[in-house]
C-alpha cells in the first residue's frame, strides 16, 4: 500500500513539474496567434485605404444626373470647383478643399 502511495505522488510530483515545460508551448502558441492577428489587422487598414482611393477617384469621375435623367457632362468635381470659385475662393483654398492642385484649379476655370 505504500509503494502505492508513493507512487502516485511520484507521477503527480512529475506531471506537476512537466506542466510548466508544456506552458512555453502555449505561450510560443499564444505569440503566433497574435502576430497574425497584427498583420490581418494591418493588411485590412491598407485594402480599407485602397478602396477609399478608389471611391475617390471614381466620384471625381462621376456625372451628376439632372431632374430630367439625364447626365451633365459636366464631372463632380469640375462643378465643384466652379462652384468655390464663384463664392470667391482662392486657387489655394480650392486646391485644399478639393484636393488638386493649383495648376489643376486654374485649368478647370479657363476651359468653364
Amino acid at each position: 500500500m505504500l509503494y502505492i502511495i508513493v507512487t502516485i505522488a511520484t507521477i503527480g510530483i512529475i506531471l506537476f513539474v512537466a506542466s510548466f515545460f508544456m506552458s512555453n508551448q502555449f505561450a510560443k502558441l499564444e505569440d503566433l496567434v497574435e502576430q497574425q492577428s497584427i498583420t490581418s489587422s494591418q493588411d485590412i487598414f491598407a485594402l480599407k485605404r485602397k478602396v477609399n482611393e478608389l471611391d475617390e477617384r471614381i466620384q471625381t469621375n462621376a456625372y451628376v444626373i439632372d431632374s430630367t435623367g439625364l447626365a451633365d457632362k459636366t464631372p463632380l468635381v469640375t462643378q465643384k470647383v466652379y462652384h468655390l470659385y464663384q463664392q470667391g475662393l482662392s486657387f489655394e483654398d480650392i486646391a485644399k478643399r478639393t484636393e488638386l492642385t493649383v495648376d489643376e484649379i486654374q485649368l478647370i476655370i479657363k476651359e468653364n
